[in-house]
């Protein structure tokens, strides 16, 4: 599921593009949705401020008061490398900072269908890279949760945390062996209630290992050996 983002201080003009999305395939066929509309850059920027990891996908619109979507983009580029920006201007000659906010395309008013299924196609292929994130579930909503931003994961109970880079714990019903599973190689397990990311150690210590927050974790005597192994082989690269 693609969710989607529309952020444009006019409602004619949001009224118009989700019309335009919902009858494309992937809306119809619900593998795409348009999850919310914005009506100012501030307020897009306030959202994903507090629920990053819950859209996809943003159409921002460049001719904004105030805040405008090339301001806007640049203020979610502080806190979120992964969501995917598309601008949106009237303006044939307008050329935008694309490649500093590294915006995955931009579309001209009045956006025309073909060009919107170029975009969409284009966010189809770049999500589908399961490589590089994992889509988990709570009550709040279902998140896509980049690997590079997973510090390291906590069981408690019949919950694990996902403790993220930005200093969230973000909590869902999964268990602990199953999410090793999923997230890879690149983590490792060095207790029965931890998993690390390898690329967030710092330190690898004789009974604990010190993350990049500086945080430390302990390593149990059970796991020691294959753990420091692992670590040190992911950490070197290998």
């Amino acid at each position: 599921m693609i969710r989607v983002g529309i952020c444009d201080d006019e409602a004619s003009a949001r009224d118009s593009l989700r019309l335009k999305l919902e009858k494309m395939d992937l809306f119809d066929q619900g593998e795409a949705e348009v999850i919310y509309e914005f009506n100012s850059g501030e307020g897009l920027v306030s959202w994903l401020g507090k629920h990053r990891g819950e859209l996809d996908l943003v159409f921002l619109d460049v001719e904004m008061k105030a805040l405008n979507g090339v301001e806007a983009a640049r203020k979610i580029r502080e806190s979120d490398k992964n969501i995917l920006l598309v601008f949106i201007t009237g303006y044939a000659d307008f050329v935008f900072s694309g490649y500093e906010v590294e915006a995955l395309d931009y579309l001209l008013k009045p956006v025309k269908e073909t060009d919107l299924k170029r975009v969409m196609a284009r966010a189809s292929d770049r999500l589908a890279d399961e490589t590089r994130h994992i889509s988990l579930r709570n009550s709040d909503g279902t998140y896509r949760l980049y690997k590079e931003e997973i510090m390291y994961v906590c069981s408690q109970g019949r919950q694990v945390g996902v403790v993220l880079t930005d200093g969230r714990t973000l909590w869902f019903y999964q268990k602990l062996d199953q999410l090793e599973e999923v997230l890879g190689r690149g983590f490792v397990r060095i207790h029965q209630r931890y998993l690390v990311a390898s690329h967030h150690v710092r330190v690898m210590g004789s009974d604990q290992v010190s993350m990049t927050n500086g945080q430390q974790l302990p390593v149990s005597r059970s796991l020691k050996q294959a753990a420091m192994a692992k670590l040190a082989r992911n950490m070197m690269g290998e």
